[in-house]
């Protein structure tokens, strides 16, 4: 919309052909540069919703795997802890599993 005001300007002006054109591929540059903006903000925001999805069910995860250390009596040593906090979120499930499971830490 913006971009056809703009050329309708352009055509009502006085200009020459050759300075027409010159407008009108920068007007062009300049609504690609906003629609480019646009779209990369829109992927920098569904990235940082994702990042942070994830980052709130890995903390949900490893609560959930020292309440249930908690609750069996295992022992959380330094080594585990290292080993918890280095996991990922399919890691943690596995690790909570194993837990529910087993009733012991993995060996």
């Amino acid at each position: 919309e913006l971009s056809q005001r703009i050329l309708r300007k352009i055509e009502k002006s006085k200009l020459t052909a050759e300075e027409n054109a010159t407008v009108k591929e920068e007007a062009t540059w300049e609504q690609a540069k906003r629609e480019a903006a646009t779209e990369a903000k829109a992927v920098g925001l569904r990235e940082g919703r994702e990042a942070g999805e994830r980052e709130g069910k890995a903390a949900g995860l490893r609560a959930a795997v020292l309440d249930l250390c908690e609750v069996l009596g295992l022992e959380l040593t330094e080594a585990r802890k290292a080993e918890l906090a280095g996991l990922d979120v399919a890691g943690l499930e596995a690790l909570r599993q194993h837990l529910k499971q087993h009733r012991s830490w993995p060996t």
